[in-house]
């Protein structure tokens, strides 16, 4: 869950970094081929930089102390009262937010399905009036002209209309480009970052340049553009736009403005080297760690926690061990009576030289009884265990260090017993 959240707020921090940096430099330029390019990479790479590591980077290295050192026999081992409902409450909670976070997402993902068998279903109810791409639909349902790849759709009243040769142009513009894709895609990205406000603006200026895109085409071949500007005005206002789609009638007061703004100069490009410094600074930015925790000698990967039963045996009866059920890095406890007393025995396993070596490594006197452990190896020299009671709630937490020269020790990681 902790990864999850901070994958979700590394791509979100990356989603507003390119945002902020297309409205502050890239917006307001006439290239909105490059604008269209940009915009769709940014949010490629708001979800890649985060995935990727960079070694070398950190805000500082707290190495972790072995806490307390201490010998080969330890007497230890109190009551607890609430270390173990503490966390099965952390992860109900963490359970409850995974189940918000993708129920949300699963509801918006049904809209874009809804929202694509919507404008299917108008495409199907309208008449096939082109059959070369773009198709062309005439529907006599209240909707503006829109297009919805590979089909352009007109109402039935424009087809006779004036109009008509000036909305074909645009909306075959969309089709042409593919500007269906772009939106289908940024709708699924909002979908997993729905609570991320620079995806909804992201994908608003997708839409608007979109438009402008298909403008700028239309009004090559067109050449008057007074007269087209005053076909976007006669478009009603009040007509039901179709989600997902590109209606004809969208920001027009927006497009007239662009229309007529003078096209930019070609030095103006050179604001697209931005783009490496940008990209190069989230590299390093998501691969900072706030804090490195790192035991002495460590080295190797970590491993998954697992947890084992305690079994009870006479000093005379401890089986062999057989060495054929543990792997590489393993971990084993269990308990010995003896007539006046019990202690647990520790041992672990580890690979050296392509053979499986044992080491019985402490014995721990303690006076509670504990039933379960659970381990988790952090890397090649450290081992984390617990040792657990449910029935009467006791939680005991050691680390185990092996170091260069042979020796080892184990130390309380956290007595929450206290």
């Amino acid at each position: 869950m902790d990864n999850l959240l901070l994958y979700l707020a590394k791509v979100s921090f990356g989603t507003g970094i390119f945002y902020l940096c297309y409205i502050l430099f890239f917006s307001t330029d006439t290239f909105y081929l490059r604008n269209r390019i940009y915009l769709l990479i940014s949010l490629i790479l708001s979800f890649i930089i985060p995935l990727v590591k960079i070694s070398g980077f950190s805000t500082g290295i707290v190495p972790v102390e072995p806490m307390k050192r201490m010998n080969d026999i330890i007497l230890s081992g109190t009551l607890i009262e609430s270390t173990i409902t503490e966390k099965v409450s952390s992860l109900n909670l963490n359970y409850l937010l995974v189940c918000f976070y993708f129920g949300v997402a699963g509801l918006l993902l049904l809209r874009v399905l809804i929202s694509v068998t919507k404008a299917y279903s108008i495409i199907r109810k309208g008449t096939l009036k082109e059959t070369a791409f773009p198709k062309v639909i005439l529907s006599e349902m209240e909707y503006p002209p829109f297009s919805f790849f590979p089909f352009v759709v007109i109402p039935g009243n424009k087809y006779n209309s004036a109009d008509y040769t000036e909305i074909l142009r645009h909306e075959n513009a969309h089709v042409r480009q593919g500007h269906t894709f772009d939106l289908i895609f940024s709708e699924i990205l909002i979908a997993f970052l729905w609570f991320n406000p620079f995806m909804w603006l992201i994908k608003r200026s997708i839409v608007l340049n979109h438009e402008y895109l298909a403008d700028n085409i239309a009004l090559k071949t067109s050449g008057n553009i007074k007269e087209y500007q005053y076909k976007l005005l006669n478009i009603p206002k009040d007509l039901m736009f179709v989600p997902l789609a590109h209606n004809y009638s969208n920001s027009v007061k927006k497009r007239i403005v662009r229309i007529n703004k003078r096209p930019s100069h070609n030095y103006a490009s050179l604001k697209n080297i931005i783009i490496l410094p940008v990209v190069a600074t989230l590299l390093i930015t998501c691969s900072l760690n706030s804090k490195e925790s790192i035991p002495a000698n460590s080295s190797g990967s970590s491993g998954d926690e697992k947890f084992i039963s305690i079994n009870d045996f006479r000093n005379s009866e401890v089986p062999k061990t057989d060495l054929s059920k543990h792997k590489d890095r393993d971990f084993e406890i269990y308990r010995v009576k003896w007539d006046t007393l019990e202690a647990y025995s520790i041992s672990t396993f580890q690979l050296k030289n392509s053979q499986l070596e044992e080491h019985t490594d402490f014995t721990l006197l303690l006076k509670d009884e504990y039933d379960k452990a659970s381990y988790k190896w952090v890397n090649d020299s450290s081992l984390l265990f617990n040792l657990i009671n449910p029935s009467k709630k006791l939680l005991k937490s050691y680390r185990l260090d092996y170091y260069k020269n042979g020796n080892a020790s184990l130390g309380v990681v956290e007595d929450s017993t206290k």
